[in-house]
């Protein structure tokens, strides 16, 4: 597995190996099962994908409004707590447009073989082996990335004797026992993991796109300024060859409009989110408000 983030003892590969390690950590979100997968696999993706992406900016808000209100965490922690809320809104409609469109994303696999089969050439050749391992290594540095901000976040916490989080979880308190404690800090970790798992997902998938529509331009480019070229090819070869060329640039093409709508599509459905949660907020009855604030903000009021 990791020979795809060295390069070695790895031969010419195509372009499709470059979303090996986006889809199998779609597979470890339960969003990609497996041919395979059984019963235990479906369960796991109910259970994570429910817990973290639908639970989880509830339960990460009120477990930061019942810390402030207990006094346990200071004025501009609650806020950031709130922040960090926020931002984890953005998560669900994330999620599910890419689990929507992972067929449409592992459609272009089979596109990908046809136009990797026109290049024959050693240079052209290496550079789609260089595109297949560059892929791998983009999400996995992703993941790197995630992993040392989370353990920069969690490290302070466990120090001090205190949980990373705080979530709520209901019948669990955390100054009750030290086993409610160790509880409250494996759900805290559990959570955090799983969502900077999603967050390397919604983050590298369009790097990883990109760099692969990026090489096969260069191919394409490199094509194009060898018509002509060998004096031994007719004028039939070298036209059936440009008529090739336009045919790559149209599935190029093609591959570039799926890769917009799976990108644009997710960002209206996240605004559209936004937008009813603003709304929501702002059609609450005055005295709701009020008296909310008096609950929350006692000293504000």
């Amino acid at each position: 597995m990791f020979e795809l983030l060295s390069g070695r003892g790895i031969g010419n590969c195509p372009s499709s190996y470059a979303f090996i390690y986006l889809f199998n950590t779609f597979t470890i979100l339960g969003t990609n099962p497996p041919s395979d997968a059984g019963p235990l696999y479906y369960i796991w993706s109910a259970f994570l994908n429910t817990f973290c992406i639908i639970f989880s900016p509830f339960l990460c808000t009120v477990g930061f409004i019942m810390k402030y209100m207990q006094s346990t965490i200071t004025t501009m922690q609650f806020l950031s707590g709130i922040q960090a809320g926020t931002n984890v809104l953005g998560i669900p409609p994330k999620c599910l447009t890419l689990a929507f469109s992972l067929k449409r994303m592992r459609s272009i696999e089979p596109l990908l073989d046809v136009m990797d089969a026109r290049y024959t050439d050693p240079e052209d050749v290496a550079l789609i082996r260089q595109a297949a391992i560059m892929g791998n290594r983009l999400v996995f540095g992703f993941g790197m990335t995630y992993l040392t901000y989370m353990l920069l976040t969690i490290t302070p916490p466990l120090i001090s004797g205190n949980v990373p989080l705080s979530i709520w979880i209901p019948f669990l308190d955390e100054n009750q026992s030290t086993l409610h404690h160790l509880m409250q800090v494996v759900m805290d970790l559990f959570l955090m993991f799983f969502l900077l798992f999603h967050q390397v997902v919604n983050d590298s998938y369009g790097t990883v796109y990109i760099y692969v529509i990026r090489t096969h331009l260069r191919l394409l480019i490199r094509r194009v300024e060898r018509l002509c070229v060998n004096g031994e090819k007719s004028v039939e070869d070298n036209m059936a060859e440009l008529v090739d060329c336009v045919t790559t640039h149209q599935q190029i093409l093609r591959w570039v409009i799926y890769f917009i709508f799976i990108t644009h599509g997710g960002l209206r459905f996240s605004c559209c989110l936004y937008i009813l949660y603003i709304i929501s907020m702002l059609i609450l009855p005055h005295s709701n408000k009020h008296s909310m604030k008096e609950e929350v903000f006692p000293e504000f009021c």
